[in-house]
């Protein structure tokens, strides 16, 4: 029989919903870092797990841009991978389980044999490589006994779309005969299978649970459906039954893991069973788009791309000497790439436009931006 450390953990609440805003915005994940933050004890310890390290560097841009300006150079949230020198990881744990550092940004670099007692909170922002993932990275919370935690993925909504069943059909078909190169994860199942089945549109989508956890929070309850059975083969070990689920989810990671029954009571067990839990983590209020002029795009100009380059670096020497990020989490290389290619700004309503909605940082870096690039034009 397998077991996991995560999903036969009664005190560590499950919440698995649907990004309302579009994921290069990172406005679902807000919650992490509350709007009425006044200093660090209202940040909670917390573990960001991405799978995508350029994900990875933006979530702390974003983040970092909501604590309160009185502690943003401080610090608090960070970036933690594998491709880190070993001498920064060290650094920042002992920061992380000191609490001088709230929020780290991570791969599985901090994933096996990192058993911190006091994590409040893990989030895994879009839907992981595979159950077995999750549930051990959902694990890291609430180690210390007696302590609650909650355990949140945020997925994107083509994974409310995905059809498990066909899912599990198209894994059939490909399967080999003997061990081939086929990866089988935890419990023994084929790991394989990418981005899963066939999908099934909107009403099916809805029907699944991918409106709730909205802001409005209008579409939380989700009544019972026949849930698809879970073979040998599923591929990612059946993670779009999990997510999909409208049954309590540990129940749906005891038919995985052939785990026997939970008895961990509704209020704290997942949002099937209690979706007040969605309170916690709810997304920003979604702000209605309006349509604008757009701006005309041409090849970058290298004189450009190197000047915005000399000034995120001379940004981070003045404006954040006590940070270990590099100068790109200040404004990355495609934002330079972009702002090259268009040609003299000579309004900030034009900068606005093109990087508003998408830069962390603009109302902290806006007007210093724009005067610079107006000066330098």
């Amino acid at each position: 029989m397998y077991r996991t450390i995560g999903n036969g953990r009664p005190n560590v609440s499950m919440v698995i919903r649907a990004m309302e805003h579009p994921a290069n915005s990172y406005k679902d994940i807000d919650f992490v870092v509350p709007e009425d933050n006044q200093g660090p004890a209202d940040i909670k310890l917390a573990f960001v797990y991405t799978d995508d390290i350029k994900d990875g560097g933006q979530l702390v841009d974003h983040l970092n841009a909501r604590v309160h300006p009185r502690y943003r150079e401080r610090g608090l949230i960070r970036p933690y991978n594998a491709g880190m020198s070993r001498e920064y990881r060290a650094h920042v744990m002992s920061l992380f389980k000191a609490g001088v550092i709230r929020v780290l940004v991570c791969t599985d670099a901090a994933g096996m044999g990192c058993d911190l007692p006091n994590i409040a909170l893990v989030v895994q922002w879009k839907v992981p490589q595979t159950v077995s993932a999750w549930i051990q990275r959902a694990g890291r919370a609430a180690r210390r006994q007696g302590m609650l935690g909650l355990a949140v993925m945020l997925a994107e909504k083509a994974a409310f779309e995905v059809n498990p069943a066909a899912d599990a059909a198209v894994a059939a078909s490909t399967q080999t005969s003997g061990r081939g190169r086929g990866g089988r994860g935890r419990g023994g199942r084929d790991v394989r299978g990418g981005r899963g089945g066939e999908k099934q549109g909107r009403d099916y989508a809805v029907l699944h649970g991918q409106k709730r956890g909205s802001f409005r929070g209008s579409d939380d309850a989700v009544p019972p459906r026949d849930e698809h059975v879970i073979t040998y083969n599923m591929p990612r070990e059946g993670i779009y039954m999990l997510i999909q689920a409208t049954i309590c989810r540990r129940r749906i990671l005891s038919q995985i893991f052939n785990n026997p029954a939970h008895n961990v009571p509704a209020a704290q067990c997942c949002d099937i069973c209690n979706p007040k839990l969605f309170d916690q983590v709810r997304p920003s209020k979604p702000v209605r788009a309006t349509r604008q002029k757009g701006v005309r795009k041409g090849p970058p100009v290298d004189s450009v791309r190197e000047a915005l380059y000399l000034w995120r670096r001379n940004i981070l020497k003045t404006r954040y000497t006590r940070c270990y990020f590099a100068a790109n989490a200040i404004l990355d290389d495609a934002t330079c790439e972009l702002l090259a290619s268009v040609g003299p700004i000579n309004a900030i309503e034009t900068l606005q436009q093109l990087l508003g909605s998408c830069w962390s940082r603009w109302g902290e870096l806006g007007q210093d931006l724009f005067v610079y690039m107006y000066e330098g034009s």
